[in-house]
């Protein structure tokens, strides 16, 4: 089972893979024509990456994963996290009522506390919208990440890019098709030795039917015999049927020759469009991944200037 491999994107390499190779195999079994040939299979079923692991390995901040069960589990805590932090400006601000209503009765005072307040309370607004927003991108990353490469069609709702998990496999199934090329060219080469050696009988069939002469016993008129050579009617005919026969086997044999170069071909430009194809879904990833990664950076640069926020205030109640 693969592991650190798993979404739509890596499905749809490893499917697009398996049929570049079982398309070549078909070819190379159509053109075989006798010869004993291997074909060969993906070493990894495209099934592989709807089911596989997570493993990205540790301190790898290129590899990518993606999990329903696990941003929930983040959302979930970062609501969490934002209750309790509304909480403490709720106490601040029941501190402030307070204090205004026991401690404070000179008309500056009041006024400083009310605006005092409503900025706390705009704080616990503005905090509320940060959460929502929060947790808004880490579900739009989410659905962006395993919607590649179709997007709005998630398909599978996981998703991990194993950066060296991902270059493995890659080149596993490059070398898979390099392998089926070698397959097909040994078929080549033992067709053209074949070619060879059938178009040398058919020169020496058709001078046969050329050239073929027996021996005949001929009776003159007085009655004397003599032994003389007249062309061999039968044995030129067959001769001249058998390299016809011989040079439509040629003729076969060419048409797969020419076929399987054409497949082996196919092949060498299916290799390159996967690879392209590779690095375009992981060029993808990154890059989606470094556009949420800006997002939720400015919204913790928001946090940190809500926190800082929220101690001044709370300095402030402290040291009047």
């Amino acid at each position: 089972m693969i592991q650190g491999f798993k979404g739509n994107a890596s499905y749809a390499y490893l499917i697009g893979s398996e049929i570049d190779i079982i398309q070549e195999g078909d070819v190379h079994t159509r053109n075989a024509h006798g010869v004993q040939i291997r074909n060969e299979h993906i070493p990894f079923l495209p099934e592989e990456a709807r089911g596989g692991g997570f493993y990205t390995g540790a301190n790898n901040m290129s590899n990518i994963v993606a999990d329903e069960d696990e941003y929930d589990h983040l959302a979930r805590t970062v609501i969490e996290i934002d209750e309790l932090t509304n909480n403490v400006i709720y106490v601040v601000d029941r501190g402030m009522e307070e204090m205004h209503r026991t401690s404070f009765v000179l008309p500056k005072s009041v006024r400083a506390y009310d605006n005092l307040r409503g900025v706390v309370r705009e704080k616990i607004s503005h905090n509320n919208m940060t959460a929502h927003e929060k947790v808004s991108i880490f579900f739009k990353y989410a659905m962006a990440i395993v919607g590649i490469p179709e997007r709005g069609s998630l398909g599978n709702a996981d998703f991990a890019w194993n950066t060296g998990s991902a270059e493995d496999v890659r080149s596993r199934v490059e070398e898979a098709k390099r392998r089926q090329i070698s397959y097909m060219e040994d078929t080549v080469n033992a067709h053209r030795q074949e070619i060879l050696r059938l178009e040398a009988e058919a020169a020496r069939q058709d001078y046969i039917a050329a050239n073929a002469m027996m021996t005949v016993t001929e009776t003159d008129e007085n009655g004397r015999t003599r032994r003389v050579q007249v062309p061999d009617t039968a044995r030129r005919a067959a001769a001249a049927r058998k390299a016809a026969m011989l040079r439509a086997k040629i003729e076969v044999l060419e048409g797969a020759v020419k076929n399987l170069l054409y497949g082996i071909d196919d092949l060498y430009r299916a290799i390159t469009r996967k690879n392209q194809l590779f690095r375009r879904f992981q060029d993808e990833i990154h890059q989606t991944d470094r556009s949420y990664s800006a997002q939720l950076r400015y919204l913790e640069d928001g946090i940190r200037r809500l926190t800082t926020d929220i101690q001044s205030i709370s300095n402030g109640i402290k040291s009047r």
